[in-house]
């Protein structure tokens, strides 16, 4: 659990805006009348959903979620999972991107399907605190406030390129001695640049990449997506915006700062340790999938803490399991190096066909 350090001025700024949307969240919520049961599949979750949000009364009420061939599992988890999976086939189908993505602009949506993506954003974050942080920053600024910052297109072009690319652009950005003329060149031709890029003009061809590619192409959908996010938006600032991807985007550190665990004597110190380790070394696409295993999100939630325990398993069925209802995860506690955690850590992690979830 994070410990009582002092905060960098632009944490301190980032907790106050979060703060200010948590409240507007929780009188959402407190608003909300009614329970429904939805039943979703996996393999057509994003019409199931899309459909579902057709009906604009779908966010008057609280959503109790069942997801075809998994009728035994209930509660929170589930339906983060199903959130979770709706923006994984959304995003990985019909739009491109790292960390961060474009707007789907698939010719089969319709105008009243991006309302839905408006309603799913907002509901989703009323009722489980998560907001779909691999939409790109500056679309969704666009659309909550019709303008956007330069430094929030660089920042979400940045976001949409692989990391060797990113780190060639973040490079010619910085350090006019690192600034590789061709490597930039071809990056940028995909976005339809032809302007030689030098050291003096290369931020401004990002940003005008960057204004094109998430306002201008997309500026339709986004004002059909703002429509339905409805009226819990209004008033919010470009920094209100900016503390939801400053806080919720997973890292290292934040995710470290977020497990803990009572220890019972020094075997679960040491497998507490063990994971600490573990997390230090992961890749980015590790990381997300050990928040998922937890949580059934991948998106950071600041209020929430993620509980460690252990519980000694037979030898023939060592594996980590989640409580992703109450953000639990359990470990082996007969784990017998660090090692031996990494190697099941990874195996099951990288596959979510084999975790074991329970509600």
């Amino acid at each position: 659990m994070e410990d009582d350090k002092p905060l960098s001025e632009s944490e301190r700024s980032s907790k106050e805006h979060y703060s200010h949307l948590e409240e507007k969240r929780k009188s959402a919520y407190d608003k909300i009348q009614g329970v429904r049961i939805v039943k979703v599949t996996k393999d057509n979750i994003v019409k199931d959903l899309i459909e579902l949000y057709k009906d604009p009364s779908i966010s008057n009420s609280r959503l109790l979620m069942e997801i075809a061939g998994q009728e035994d599992a209930v509660g929170n988890g589930v339906l983060r999972e199903a959130y979770s999976l709706f923006w994984d086939n959304l995003l990985a189908n019909n739009t491109m991107g790292e960390t961060e993505f474009t707007i789907p602009m698939a010719p089969h949506f319709t105008f009243e399907d991006y309302v839905s993506i408006g309603r799913i954003i907002t509901h989703q974050f009323v009722q489980c605190g998560a907001f779909p942080v691999r939409i790109s920053q500056a679309s969704i600024t666009q659309a909550l406030l019709g303008d956007v910052s330069p430094e929030t297109l660089i920042s979400s072009f940045l976001k949409l390129l692989p990391p060797r690319e990113r780190e060639i652009i973040e490079k010619g950005l910085s350090d006019s001695t690192a600034f590789s003329q061709d490597e930039i060149m071809e990056i940028l031709e995909d976005y339809n640049i032809n302007t030689l890029p030098t050291t003096a003009n290369l931020a401004s061809l990002i940003t005008q990449i960057g204004r094109n590619e998430f306002a201008q192409k997309p500026y339709l959908c986004l004002l059909r997506i703002r429509r339905g996010m409805g009226p819990m938006w209004d008033g919010v600032s470009e920094k209100d915006i900016a503390s939801i991807y400053n806080l919720c985007q997973p890292t290292t550190q934040r995710i470290i700062d977020q497990i803990y665990m009572v220890h019972k004597d020094p075997k679960d110190a040491q497998i507490m340790r063990w994971l600490q380790r573990y997390l230090k070394i992961c890749s980015d696409e590790a990381l997300v999938n050990f928040l998922r295993f937890c949580t059934a999100t991948d998106v950071m939630r600041p209020e929430c803490c993620i509980k460690v325990s252990t519980e000694f398993m037979p030898p023939a069925a060592i594996r980590p399991k989640s409580r992703t209802c109450f953000g639990i995860i359990v470990l082996p506690r007969n784990y017998t190096s660090f090692t031996q955690l990494r190697k099941n850590m990874d195996f099951y992690l990288r596959n979510p066909n084999l975790w074991d979830l329970s509600d």
